[in-house]
């Protein structure tokens, strides 16, 4: 009797465990699958977010400028774009397909893999002003898809193609290549735009050609043709009927005043212009030199217009256009400017590390000075970016802004192990904020930061920005070769009598 109860509650807790299995088996499964959706997602993410962080980096360190990154592409990818300013990578089939992107300021053409797998991708800031994602395969025929403007057109006139694939396009009034075309459109992608301003009654046409991000160009032209009347783009008298106004507009000038003297070389010049048509274009004109123009201004209100004028007396004035064409202009003022107008740019001397340096310790100096004719200079930035033997990435920027000009300057860093690419970018302190960028150099690092950086006379003498050391016998040894003692890196000079002196190469 007590070994058949005992059978049956072995009868009965397999049955219970039988239970607890069915109900945890699905839950197992369903946690496995969560799990296994989620690392594919993050792989997706991290994917996209990688290419379109380094297509901006390379944009704005210019053109030629390349970097390598590593990308993990999850299983169960059905596709992969580059389209212009995004990153898209699809998950999944048919009606379950998850879209991952990422977002550039760079425009981009090119493409990655879509198959399950580890790659190292290239990222290049082509002459053309885009950057190609991998390998470059130039499958489409360059064409422009939309012209504008055509027919019947008021002012002020734009220029305006579209393209099918990113590129640059020029016009000019006759039909010749690409290379001969004398104006080039604004846009470097898809959209490309110039603007004519203001044109008189007439027929006009212009030729446009466009060339692709692997220099391929149009062999013709497309045409683009209008006219310009002035009496139908004129105002209405409320029946339906044009009204053709002749009176030009009435222009007031409000300030500065009569004689007024500036100690800046940028000023506003208040005006207000009165039209019983509206109004296309306003400009600021110094001793007979339009310096800067505005589209449609308001009307019957106070506008601003700045202008920049170097030292010096001048006379100046407002003319404002009016839709019929009818111009009419201020009276004219007297003005005194004591600033100079900077228009250069500083000029940045890089001095160390040269081109393709390599080190083999990992805290590195970069020695430079910086001079401005005009202005002062307000702050210089070091911009790098490397690709780490480990397979990433890295990228940062340091700013300093206590420049003392054509004074050695240094930025001090920690880089890790692998190759970098650099720059020094420098701000004048006036009020345009002029820049300019050096060129950008290339350093490979052999260490890693737990390593020791300096274990030798020549690891210090890099680390002090010059090109190599020498251990010699004594300090005149290094003066008879045109080289400086290095008394930090005298340490590191083992070789007892005959050659404890650290002498750095230039």
């Amino acid at each position: 009797m007590k070994s058949k109860s005992r059978g049956q509650a072995s009868l009965e807790y397999i049955g219970i465990v039988g239970i607890v299995l069915v109900l945890l088996i699905p839950l197992f499964f369903y946690a496995v699958n969560k799990s296994s959706e989620n690392i594919k997602l993050n792989q997706a993410s991290d994917t996209v977010n990688t290419i379109a962080k380094a297509a901006d980096e390379v944009y704005t360190l210019g053109p030629e400028t390349k970097k390598f990154v590593w990308i993990n592409i999850p299983g169960g990818v059905s596709s992969t774009t580059i389209s212009i300013n995004e990153v898209t990578l699809s998950l999944g089939k048919q009606n379950f397909v998850s879209d991952i992107n990422a977002f550039t300021t760079a425009p981009m053409i090119g493409s990655f893999p879509k198959d399950k797998g580890t790659y190292k991708i290239s990222i290049m800031h082509l002459e053309s002003g885009v950057v190609l994602v991998g390998d470059g395969n130039d499958t489409t025929d360059l064409q422009i898809t939309f012209l504008a403007p055509s027919g019947l057109t008021c002012n002020p006139v734009t220029l305006k193609a579209t393209t099918n694939e990113p590129a640059r396009c020029k016009y000019d009034t006759s039909d010749t290549d690409y290379d001969s075309m004398t104006s080039s459109m604004v846009g470097n992608a898809l959209g490309h735009t110039y603007s004519l301003g203001v044109l008189n009654d007439g027929n006009f046409s212009y030729y446009v050609r466009c060339m692709d991000s692997f220099n391929n160009k149009m062999n013709s032209s497309d045409l683009i043709s209008f006219n310009v009347n002035l009496t139908y783009c004129g105002t209405g008298d409320g029946s339906g009927n044009l009204t053709i106004e002749s009176n030009p507009p009435v222009v007031t000038l409000i300030s500065p005043n009569e004689g007024y003297v500036s100690n800046s070389s940028r000023n506003d010049y208040a005006y207000n212009v009165t039209d019983q048509a509206s109004i296309l274009l306003c400009s600021f004109i110094a001793n007979g030199t339009v310096i800067n123009s505005v589209i449609t201004p308001s009307k019957d209100v106070t506008n601003n217009i700045s202008g920049d004028l170097d030292i010096g007396n001048y006379d100046w004035q407002i003319n404002c256009t009016d839709a019929f064409g009818n111009i009419g202009n201020s009276s004219s003022r007297g003005i005194e400017i004591n600033a100079t107008l900077d228009s250069d740019l500083p000029v940045i001397n890089v001095v160390s590390p040269a081109n393709n340096t390599v080190r083999n310790f990992n805290l590195i100096k970069f020695f430079y000075n910086v001079s401005d004719a005009t202005s002062g200079v307000d702050s210089c930035t070091l911009s790098v970016g490397g690709i780490l033997d480990t397979g990433g990435s890295s990228s940062f920027a340091v700013t300093d802004s206590s420049i003392v000009e054509d004074t050695e300057e240094v930025f001090t860093v920690t880089l890790s192990q692998g190759n970098h690419t650099w720059n020094i970018s420098c701000e004048d302190d006036s009020i345009y904020q002029n820049s300019d960028i050096s060129q950008s150099y290339m350093i490979r690092v052999n260490s890693t930061t737990e390593e020791a950086f300096i274990t030798s006379c020549a690891g210090r003498c890099g680390f002090d920005g010059y090109g190599d050391g020498i251990c010699r016998q004594s300090e005149p040894k290094c003066d008879q070769n045109g080289e400086d003692h290095n008394t930090d890196g005298d340490v590191f000079c083992t070789g007892g009598a005959q050659s404890d002196t650290c002498c750095c190469v230039p």
